[in-house]
């Protein structure tokens, strides 16, 4: 199986512009070092996603995605659809975001940025949005649940009812 990873790894590099790959910490101890790819950064202080990569060899760009599915999917969000939409030349390349009430407060801890799967409503022209409880990367039913992601700041803080959030309605 690791043989036939790196074939696809190679035969990515070498004959397409752009090239995706799960489990990054595997990509990039195993092939990535060894293809002499052109790190422009490895890791992100977010959660859930932490192990980004973002390469260039030639003319080819290589995201290489974590392997669980809502780290997977918020870096996509944040990072990959942004990036292949400026590729193409698309002006309006950066997500869209409102802000809304939290209709309960949460505790936020760590020092990296979060991104929170969330359900938000519209209420009498008003964005009202709440966090799932289920955050683990592994979990798919906040993801499947959710219709926005809450922006957190890096820092410890309490978030609390009715404070404003920025979110990314999905």
């Amino acid at each position: 199986m690791l043989k036939t990873s790196r074939i696809a790894v190679v035969k990515a590099i070498t004959q397409v512009r752009y090239a995706r790959t799960s489990d990054v910490a595997i990509l990039v101890s195993r092939y990535i070092k060894k293809l002499n790819v052109n790190e422009i950064f490895w890791r992100v202080k977010i959660k859930p996603g932490k192990p980004l990569f973002f390469g260039k060899k030639r003319n080819v760009y290589i995201f290489g995605l974590p392997g669980n599915p809502a780290s997977t999917f918020i870096n996509t969000f944040i990072f990959l659809v942004p990036a292949l939409k400026k590729m193409i030349g698309s002006q309006n390349y950066c997500n869209k975001y409102v802000e809304a009430e939290l209709l309960e407060g949460f505790a936020k801890t760590g020092d990296r940025k979060e991104f929170l799967r969330a359900k938000y409503i519209v209420k009498n022209d008003r964005c009202f949005v709440s966090v799932f409880s289920k955050q683990g990367s592994h979990i798919l039913s906040s993801l499947a649940n959710s219709n926005c992601i809450i922006e957190t700041d890096y820092n410890d803080r309490t978030y609390k009812a009715g404070e404003k959030v920025r979110i990314y309605p999905l």
